[in-house]
């Protein structure tokens, strides 16, 4: 999560300008921060630290909620609600695998290199032949008897 997304959710969820701890603002952040690492998840599956990392978070948030359910039941109506809200929306991530980068490479290259043939073939331009050097046969002594 960038700093600004970071800026922009505790600017809505504070309760004063100073606020950047309250549980509703700690909630969400943690909530945006789920969502991003379980995108993650989905492409790398073996990620098992992440993975850790998002339990963490899971448990932590779930303790948050927990505190605003018993203390400030309205809060935590406000804040049970938004967040079903930020699960819902999509998240706007273009991923690309190594795979995808090799292969586009590569069909780059093909094009590139089929331009340039036919940009030499405009031209006149035939290719020169080049010789290969002759291959160095070893011979065979043969011994008299």
């Amino acid at each position: 999560m960038d700093r600004q997304k970071k800026k922009t959710i505790i600017q809505n969820f504070q309760k004063h300008n100073k606020d950047t701890g309250s549980p509703s603002v700690q909630i969400m952040i943690l909530t945006e921060r789920i969502l991003e690492v379980t995108s993650h998840l989905e492409e790398h599956k073996k990620d098992h630290h992440s993975r850790r990392g998002l339990l963490k978070m899971v448990e932590n948030r779930k303790k948050l909620l927990r505190y605003l359910q018993e203390n400030k039941a309205a809060e935590f109506d406000q804040v049970k609600a938004l967040m079903e809200e930020a699960k819902s929306k999509p998240i706007k991530k273009t991923v690309v695998t190594k795979k995808e980068v090799k292969k586009t490479e590569k069909a780059e290259k093909k094009a590139a290199a089929k331009t340039a043939k036919v940009a030499a073939k405009k031209a006149g331009v035939k290719k020169e032949s080049v010789k290969k050097p002759a291959k160095k046969v070893a011979k065979k002594s043969a011994k008299s008897k």
